[in-house]
């Protein structure tokens, strides 16, 4: 690194390490005792740390709970970048008739709240047969579900110059071959973003797996 780029670098340096300040007082409370982390004036870090505290992993399966969180929110991520990119392509690159009326009924569903429609989607996976399971959490991600997701890869579709589109058909290659051969690796960088809001859509899901998993629930 060029010497004139450090001063530049030092603002980003300490906004990265605020950034970091939530996780290392995650951290220090995790060592506190329950008196030091209920006190009112709460010491920052542990004055005398309680390793015991771990005893969490002998009382509860906690690592079956990460495995959980990671098969159901990757589940939903590769769901999510499958089902909205090709949502996407048909609207941005197959216009018909009824496409633009489509669109817009897809768009309004975006102004709906997901629980209105919790009952309608947890009674249709019953009648397949799939409640309690994680297919009735991650599924739903398959389906293109992600309003937002489409309407942004469908702006993104859109800019790309047909003769990209074009010369490839004239080479000999397939509809599909052009969708994830040129259309898919050009858009890497809004896959990204979608990718980033649905991990955090299904790390912040508390209702779903409240309403359709119930076999483990406890009175």
């Amino acid at each position: 690194m060029k010497a004139n780029k450090i001063p530049g670098c030092i603002p980003l340096l300490l906004v990265s390490l605020l950034t970091l300040l939530p996780l290392f007082l995650l951290i220090g409370a995790s060592l506190k005792s329950y008196p030091g982390m209920t006190a009112v004036s709460a010491a920052w870090l542990p004055t005398d740390a309680h390793w015991e505290n771990n005893e969490i992993f002998s009382r509860f399966p906690v690592w079956r709970y990460v495995a959980n969180t990671l098969i159901i929110a990757g589940g939903q991520v590769a769901g999510a970048l499958l089902g909205i990119s090709i949502v996407a392509w048909g609207f941005g690159r197959y216009p018909g008739r009824w496409n633009r009326l489509l669109f817009a009924m897809l768009l309004a569903i975006f102004m709906l709240p997901w629980q209105i429609a919790a009952i309608p989607v947890f009674s249709l996976f019953v009648r397949l047969g799939l409640p309690n399971t994680y297919l009735l959490l991650i599924f739903p991600g398959w389906l293109g579900c992600g309003v937002f997701g489409v309407f942004l890869l469908n702006q993104f579709f859109q800019g790309i110059p047909t003769d990209l589109f074009d010369a490839a058909r004239m080479d000999g290659a397939s509809e599909w071959q052009v969708f994830y051969r040129i259309a898919v690796p050009l858009c890497r960088p809004v896959l990204w973003i979608i990718a980033l809001f649905a991990l955090i859509n299904s790390w912040n899901d508390c209702f779903g797996p409240l309403i359709y998993l119930f076999a483990q629930r406890r009175p």
